[in-house]
């Protein structure tokens, strides 16, 4: 299972994303199938965002995607440009206190869930 978090652009007359490189993180190795995911993903949303920006896989494994969790908490720009593949079991992981956890994920602006 997985999540794809999307923080939403501000609103404007030119699309938002014209000229622009998208960072997709992916929480996990290279050669999993999150990382299959993400490069798939990555081949087709910049043609469904305004302006079709580039779209750039950065994997950035660890701990089960803890390391992508709180990059993209703390660290990544909140303005659209970076978008990321986590393991859903962060939210159950803030629940249960997980040593490390330094994102409050019911705060990521957008989830969107695929069982497999």
């Amino acid at each position: 299972m997985f999540a794809i978090v999307v923080p939403p652009p501000a609103a404007a007359d030119e699309p938002f994303y014209r000229g622009k490189v998208v960072n997709l993180v992916v929480g996990f190795a290279v050669d999993n199938s999150f990382d299959s995911y993400g490069r798939l993903i990555s081949r087709h949303l910049g043609k469904y965002l305004p302006g079709n920006p580039t779209i750039v896989v950065q994997n950035m494994p660890g701990a089960g995607s803890l390391r992508a969790t709180n990059n993209l908490y703390n660290v990544a720009p909140k303005d659209g440009t970076t978008i990321g593949i986590i393991d859903q079991a962060m939210v159950l992981n803030q629940f249960l206190l997980l040593q490390g956890l330094q994102a409050d994920v019911l705060k990521f602006p957008a989830v969107v869930e695929e069982t497999q």
